[in-house]
């Protein structure tokens, strides 16, 4: 049976991220090679293209151009333009007319060599032609559609392009390139007839051929899809229905397989259209793909050799450090010895053998600490004992007062055991209900009015809705406490107490009437209450005439609610009072009155 491979061990994770990276990389470099590639290709075909179609469209002009002046210097031509369609009952004098005509035309015919027939046709049915020796004119040419398109123009060259055979000549086989146009007799301007002209196709086939940039390109002038020149194939009707009006001269489209430049003739309302294989591209990438497999094939098993070598130089040092964390489980602390293979490694023994340091010390420590840890341990159970001798110690001189009649004293230290119970039980939480709060607080205003009397009177006014409201422990009590110390005199005082809501934020306000304090007092003490915000340490500010209670409470506030919380003192000036204004969220809870052991 095979052995699994641990894919979990640190050299089989690195071998394999290795591996698969680098044949990531690999997929993602021939991707992007591939595609710039093609689009390099696709650019020198298009400029190339582009190049050779512009350059074969200028010549065909220059062509055009020419033919155009052939067929001005017939139709301007004074013994064809007077002689043409005239009447003369005189046989001789018929005779001589028309030879005069044809004498002209023989005379352009032999200006131009490829020219090759030049056909005179008059509105009477007469027909003057001159070309090749043996010439049959078809009797019905007044039927045909160039004829019938030639006597609807107005003058302007017609151009019929590349036909297959003779548009007029019935005894001639192959192509020709035709155009012609309307002939008039400038004295009685009026139309007397039509000129067609027939050239050879050899100078027009050897422009569209010296365009072909690849021998899978194919050239042709075009004409709202209709060939005008070049020879009709197979490629151009697959490509021809995608030939919209053109838009802009000189760009590449592609169009399935096919790349197609087109390129306006300045001199009709013909295009010249390249057609080019996108098969030649195809060629080109299956060669870079096969050379590419083998690349990527020999650098994959470079790779994976690579990747074991890396793997092994990489986790022997940590199969060392595993063997001495082996020890450590087993009791056995000793050092490794500093690895100089990676910084990291050298920082992680480093760290390793001060952790054996320090659990050495702190084994020792625990040995050491075993007996001082089991009678500290016995003491704090005999200090349980000291709390509830005190609880009953105060209910039984509560009773004993109780069976004198004593019922005021008896109830400060009733008061008194509530305060002492409440203070110091703190087994469950640190958070009570301000119901709870405002009790021991009534218990508090009970003793000290023990003192005061009638002197010292407390205004509660609570609003029942934040009764139920969550905060700390002994937060209201030291206020309460600082109230009485420092705003009460001999003579004694009113301590006003207010919780109500608002804007979702309990406000709670502790208000004395005793000497109040000045405002540079005022600010250091809220400066005070600003640093503890931030500051633990309060000695440097002991001269202030304030409890440490206080700003107890108000870090409490702050480190559990947020800095938008705690406490804030006011005051009117001297001898007119001060008020600590206390402010917590509103969190209600359904905290469970304490029980009293």
């Amino acid at each position: 049976m095979l052995r699994k491979i641990p894919f979990r061990t640190f050299g089989s994770r690195i071998f394999l991220i290795f591996l698969f990276s680098f044949i990531g990389i690999s997929i993602i470099l021939s991707f992007i090679y591939y595609q710039v590639t093609s689009k390099q290709l696709e650019d020198t075909i298009s400029d190339a293209g582009m190049k050779n179609v512009k350059q074969a469209s200028e010549h065909i002009d220059l062509l055009l151009q020419g033919y155009e002046s052939l067929s001005k210097s017939i139709i301007t031509n004074t013994d064809i333009q007077n002689l043409v369609g005239k009447h003369s009952k005189n046989s001789a004098v018929k005779a001589i007319n028309d030879r005069t005509i044809t004498n002209a035309i023989g005379a352009i015919y032999y200006a131009w060599d490829d020219v090759i027939s030049i056909h005179v046709l008059s509105n009477d049915g007469a027909a003057y032609s001159y070309g090749a020796l043996t010439q049959v004119v078809n009797p019905d040419y007044m039927t045909l559609d160039w004829y019938k398109q030639l006597q609807h123009s107005e003058g302007e060259t017609v151009w019929f392009g590349m036909e297959t055979d003779s548009l007029i000549d019935t005894s001639r086989d192959g192509e020709v390139f035709a155009f012609g146009r309307k002939l008039y007799n400038l004295t009685r301007t009026e139309s007397v007839g039509v000129v067609i002209i027939e050239m050879r196709t050899d100078i027009l086939q050897n422009i569209l051929q010296n365009s072909n940039i690849t021998e899978y390109t194919e050239t042709y002038l075009v004409e709202q899809g209709i060939i005008k020149g070049g020879r009709d194939s197979q490629l151009f009707q697959q490509v021809a229905v995608e030939l919209e009006p053109l838009s802009s001269a000189g760009k590449m489209k592609r169009v399935d397989d096919h790349f197609i430049v087109r390129y306006p003739q300045k001199i009709n309302d013909w295009e010249l259209v390249s057609l080019t294989e996108s098969s030649i591209i195809k060629v080109e990438i299956v060669q870079f793909r096969q050379y590419f497999m083998i690349i990527t094939i020999a650098l994959v098993i470079l790779s994976m050799i690579l990747a074991i070598l890396i793997s092994v130089h990489v986790t022997s040092p940590f199969k060392k450090l595993r063997i001495y964390m082996r020890k450590v489980t087993l009791g056995n602390f000793e050092e490794i010895p500093i690895m100089k293979s990676y910084v990291e490694l050298e920082s992680l023994t480093g760290a390793y053998n001060q952790m054996v340091r320090k659990l050495d010390e702190l084994f020792v420590q625990m040995r050491e600490m075993t007996e001082s840890e089991r009678i500290a341990q016995i003491q704090a159970l005999q200090s349980q004992i000291n709390p509830h001798f005190l609880y009953n110690t105060l209910d039984m001189i509560y009773w004993m007062l109780d069976e004198h009649e004593n019922e005021k004293l008896g109830d400060i230290v009733l008061a008194l055991s509530s305060m002492f119970r409440y203070s110091s039980n703190w087994k469950y939480h640190s958070d009570v209900t301000l119901r709870e709060e405002l009790e021991q607080i009534k218990a508090y205003a009970l003793i000290t009015q023990m003192r005061f009397g009638k002197k010292l009177v407390f205004d509660w006014k609570i609003d029942p809705d934040v009764l139920d409201v969550c905060i700390p422990k002994m937060s209201l009590q030291p206020i309460v406490e600082n109230a009485v110390i420092h705003g009460v005199s001999e003579g004694g005082g009113k301590i006003e107490i207010a919780a109500y809501l608002l804007d979702s934020v309990v406000r709670i306000s502790i208000t004395d009437h005793g000497k109040g304090m000045d405002q540079v007092t005022l600010d250091r003490l809220n400066t005070l209450f600003t640093q503890a915000e931030v500051k633990d340490d309060l000695s440097d500010n002991s001269s202030l005439k304030v409890g440490i209670g206080l700003v107890n409470v108000h870090k409490r506030i702050v480190y559990r609610y947020g800095l938008k919380y705690g406490l804030s003192i006011a005051s009117s000036g001297l001898n007119r009072g001060s008020t600590v204004n206390f402010a917590l969220p509103y969190q209600s809870t359904q905290h469970t009155m304490m029980r009293l052991e």
